[in-house]
């Protein structure tokens, strides 16, 4: 856990610097913003303080601010935020230019603007399944999100090619109580999908 770590470990430790900024995220994500804030704020200027701005660390709590923003409802300055961070260092290997782009979707679908936010998934995907296995679980939860983009606008059959990619990754990896699975049911049944049957949750 971050406290175990933060007492163990220099606060400059990369796996606490790593906990901090994913902890923050999966607060976010809840919808618990106050407490979001309350880690975010000390956090971000410590790195703002001690990193460079193309630094990996201080770009990840860089881009749980700018979520922080869209979610609670601000899509203009989660926009200004997003413009505001640094590109990182070149590295094929790093997620965070693929974040980086779904949140750019995320924005642009706040504004209704869907073909980008369309587009910058296509890429945010195209990137992740370029990394390899390491993110297999991240990109088949993109590709749900995906699928629910192309069956906005009409493309059935993208979608339905796109919830089989999602299936064959999530199906060993995560128990059907899982959240990603109620929204793959949800698509499936909407696409009139066929490969795989329901996935329902067990008690």
């Amino acid at each position: 856990s971050l406290a175990i770590r933060r007492a163990a470990l220099p606060a400059d430790a990369p796996l606490v610097r790593r906990s901090e900024s994913n902890l923050a995220r999966l607060l976010v994500r809840r919808g618990s913003h106050d407490v979001a804030t309350g880690l975010i704020a000390p956090v971000l200027a410590q790195r703002r303080a001690q990193l460079a701005a193309d630094h990996t660390d201080r770009v990840r709590i860089e881009l749980v601010e700018a979520e922080r923003l869209l979610r609670a409802g601000d899509a203009p300055a989660a926009a200004r935020a997003l413009a505001a961070i640094a590109p990182t260092r070149p590295d094929p290997a790093s997620p965070l230019s693929a974040q980086r782009m779904q949140l750019a979707a995320d924005i642009a679908e706040a504004r209704g603007d869907m073909r980008a936010a369309l587009d910058l998934r296509t890429r945010a995907l195209a990137h992740l399944r370029g990394i390899g296995t390491a993110q297999q679980t991240q990109a088949a939860r993109l590709a749900i999100d995906l699928a629910r983009a192309h069956l906005a606008t009409g493309e059935r059959a993208t979608a339905q090619r796109l919830l089989a990619d999602a299936e064959r990754v999530l199906r060993p990896a995560l128990v059907p109580q899982a959240p990603a699975w109620a929204e793959w049911n949800r698509l499936h049944a909407q696409a009139g999908a066929t490969p795989g049957p329901v996935v329902r949750a067990t008690r």
